[in-house]
């Protein structure tokens, strides 16, 4: 794979998880805040945040695969031998 197919991949990519944002915008535009699973939060932030700059977007993330949170907690990447959860891709 190139670097340019790569790097078109990941824009469309990055494009499409904020597009997520603005659809639940347009189904239900009284909404004040999103809870997002994991990688889609940048990307969720900027689609909310251009149709409803007051919205909050808060992450979360499961507590059988909460990498990030010891992450913050220890400042160092942890890497977990095995996740409890009920989404398989975390």
């Amino acid at each position: 794979m190139t670097p340019e197919l790569l790097l078109f991949l990941i824009l469309l990519c990055l494009y499409h998880k904020g597009t997520l944002s603005l659809k639940f915008l347009d189904q239900v535009p009284q909404l004040d805040a999103e809870i997002v699973v994991g990688g889609l939060i940048s990307c969720m932030v900027i689609g909310a945040k251009s149709k409803n700059p007051a919205i909050w977007v808060l992450a979360a993330e499961p507590k059988g695969a909460d990498d990030a949170t010891q992450f913050k907690a220890y400042a160092k990447m942890i890497t977990l031998s095995q996740t409890n959860t009920i989404d398989d891709r975390l």
